[in-house]
């Protein structure tokens, strides 16, 4: 790979500029036609926040205008192929955007997410430029116009939840499929048994309809013998919640997180745009390795191992266990 990387950069070099940009082209023909569906979704999905973030740039007067055209726009980025003046046809990525839970997240994320992203702006402006941590007083607040909490507003809004649920389903099955084997070979490394009606969910609404569940109380401390923490730990409150965990655990319990383990430098693209995401939706964040190693030290745990079980989100099972 390297080899071919350099002859590229090589052959750019020494080409004009109608090579140069066929080098491109065909670079990005190229990276296109080896997508699968789940990459062309997530690429796809938050376009809308690339030029949220440019929009915030021209405040700070970094970056030029953009400017755009239907078709022959989608045509150019590949998301269709046009084949003859004023014909096009679908394309592999074209499949993907019509596959009934990667629609559900194109809507999602364009009816709900947009006037997030569209808000984004004018929301950092008015807070002098400061990072989101209050839930209350979030970007969504300020799009919609609302003050109640994000997912009460959604279990208010059916058909915007309905897109919700059906995006979350089918993006976590490649997730889930990963995180239950590396779930199940670190509970048969540490000899843990397997304990039914033990799951911990974090937003009762969001499972209830599928999953049989258990309610476990992570803001009061709690007898609970067994429990698992997953992205409750990132929203609100996470030490309360972490400190009042370790309140249920043994001697020679396992804390284990599922949740996104960001890299300290290079984070990869799918990662990045999830972490803003959360911070327009949730006034939350991704934390970074150095991050997590920080939350769980200053609760009182010790980090022991992590586990990454999908590259490109970084999503990974922390193991932890009590100082």
């Amino acid at each position: 790979m390297d080899a071919l990387i350099s002859q590229v950069k090589h052959e750019a070099s020494s080409v004009d500029e109608v090579g140069r940009q066929k080098i491109i082209d065909g670079l990005r023909d190229l990276a296109l036609s080896i997508e699968t569906p789940e990459d062309s979704i997530q690429r796809i999905m938050y376009l809308h926040l690339q030029i949220t973030v440019v929009r915030a740039g021209i405040d700070l007067k970094l970056y030029p205008k953009l400017l755009g055209r239907l078709l022959r726009y989608l045509g150019s980025f590949g998301t269709i192929k046009e084949i003859g003046k004023d014909i096009f046809a679908a394309t592999n990525v074209t499949k993907s955007l019509v596959a009934p839970g990667y629609e559900a997240g194109i809507r999602f994320c364009f009816d709900f997410m947009g006037p997030l992203y569209q808000n984004l702006p004018e929301f950092l402006a008015a807070t002098k430029y400061q990072n989101p941590t209050d839930s209350t007083k979030a970007v969504f607040q300020q799009a919609w116009k609302t003050d109640v909490a994000t997912f009460t507003w959604l279990q208010q809004h059916p058909k915007m939840f309905d897109y919700f649920n059906q995006w979350m389903a089918v993006q976590r099955e490649e997730c889930l499929l990963g995180f239950l084997y590396t779930l199940s070979r670190k509970k048969r490394k540490a000899g843990i048994p397997r304990i039914p009606s033990s799951s911990m969910w974090d937003i009762p609404p969001t499972v209830e309809k599928a999953i049989p569940m258990q309610d476990v109380e992570v803001l009061t401390p709690s007898s609970t013998t067994f429990a698992t923490s997953s992205t409750t730990i990132r929203m609100t409150r996470p030490r309360v919640i972490l400190k009042n965990l370790m309140g249920a655990m043994r001697k020679e319990s396992l804390m284990l997180i599922d949740d996104m383990v960001l890299s300290d430098s290079n984070v990869h693209w799918q990662s990045t745009q999830l972490d803003l995401a959360m911070m327009v939706g949730l006034a939350s964040m991704e934390r970074t390795k150095e991050q997590w190693f920080q939350l769980l030290d200053s609760a009182g745990l010790n980090i022991m191992k992590i586990d990454t079980y999908i590259i490109s989100l970084q999503s990974s099972i922390i193991t932890a266990v009590p100082k």
